[in-house]
């Protein structure tokens, strides 16, 4: 009896759940007419936006940072060990972590050496820089224009009014980065067309550019290669010439104590020569394990000097490169297709949400009317 009853709800569930789906179908079959003129409607956009944009080109590299440029096979390492040098632990101190350097190419200063990079633009007799590129040679897509003046308007408003000049006399202070609003603007645009990703698992590094040109893709991600091997070799020279002058002073202190204990000891000898009493002796032994300690320190801040100074002088280079940069021959954007099929499938979703709008608020009117003349 309770099984019958069970299987009737059942029945009566999935009867509603058809209905209910048969219902949708037809609102849908109702409204095509909507859902055709939406699809049609979002295809002229998409077309639109697929033909009039730029076409964009994307070049890599692929590299591995060396910890320590002395850690290879055959480096200096194992001959300074016999020295009881330890030159690789104290490389890797002066070395910039690799998760960093997202934080480098995103810094002012490396932002303006990189709007300065030279750039092979087609049409061209000389190469010009990617400042000059964007201020005097690009020309926007008509989208661009279309945005900037429609979606992008009330920002540009609101930028003009909020906007003030100030007349900054940069001579005052030189020693302070000052960034005009030209350079803001290419910024932002360098910073959507160069990134860095570091995969921490797998070790290596990867620099994309892209730009309009093919060549000037590729021109653009060697230049971010070489400066960002810049930066980290110029930390690197920076932190070991501090560390060499700071081992250097502590050494000459304890050459300046090493001496005085060894003049101390030499005129305990002299003047104890035929003295054999425990107080003299114990003396004597003072002074030697003064010695001894002073000595030690001081052997080991010599060997420190000499590490140091490989490591300053040392000027290998810091990256791997496991996939050099290549000129791109097939662009990266747009792919023309895909934004056709994305218009047709948002056109269509879009007109759904439209038919299924206006049928619930044709049930919603039908159901107010009946509820007010029922009152």
């Amino acid at each position: 009896m309770i099984n019958e009853i069970i299987n009737k709800e059942q029945l009566s569930t999935n009867r509603e759940t058809s209905v209910d789906i048969f219902s949708h179908i037809n609102v849908l079959w109702l409204g095509r007419r909507m859902i055709i003129k939406t699809i049609i409607l979002f295809f002229f956009v998409g077309f639109i936006v697929a033909v009039f944009t730029k076409n964009e080109y994307t070049s890599q590299i692929t590299i591995i940072p060396h910890e320590s440029s002395f850690n290879e096979a055959g480096g200096l390492d194992g001959l300074a060990a016999l020295a009881g040098i330890n030159i690789a632990g104290s490389a890797s101190e002066m070395m910039i972590s690799p998760v960093l350097y997202p934080q480098i190419l995103s810094s002012i200063p490396f932002q303006k050496e990189m709007i300065k990079t030279k750039l092979t633009i087609r049409g061209l007799n000389k190469r010009i820089s990617f400042k000059e590129y964007y201020e005097d040679v690009f020309e926007p897509s008509i989208l661009y224009y279309i945005k900037e003046y429609t979606i992008g308007l009330p920002g540009r408003i609101i930028k003009v009014l909020s906007s003030k000049s100030k007349n900054i006399d940069v001579s005052q202070n030189n020693s302070l980065l000052y960034v005009s609003e030209k350079e803001k603007e290419l910024f932002g645009i360098l910073k959507t067309q160069l990134s860095i990703h570091v995969d921490e698992k797998g070790g290596y590094i990867q620099i994309h550019s892209t730009m309009p040109e093919a060549i000037a893709s590729a021109e653009l991600t060697k230049k971010a290669q070489e400066l960002l091997q810049k930066y980290i070799l110029n930390f690197k020279h920076e932190k070991s010439t501090e560390k060499l002058n700071f081992i250097k002073k502590r050494y000459v202190e304890k050459q300046k104590e090493f001496k005085i204990i060894q003049q101390e000891i030499a005129n305990f000898q002299d003047q104890n020569q035929l003295i054999s009493t425990a107080l003299a002796k114990s003396k004597l032994l003072q002074l030697q394990s003064e010695y001894n300690l002073s000595f030690e320190v001081y052997a080991e801040l010599a060997k420190q000097i000499e590490t140091q100074q490989i490591i300053v002088k040392e000027g290998m280079p810091i990256f791997t490169i496991i996939e050099p940069i290549t000129v791109p021959f097939e662009k990266s954007k747009p792919k023309r297709l895909y934004i056709i099929i994305f218009h047709l499938v948002l056109g269509f979703l879009f007109g759904c949400i439209v038919v299924f709008s206006k049928s619930f608020i044709a049930k919603f009117k039908e159901k107010w009317t009946k509820t007010a003349s029922f009152k």
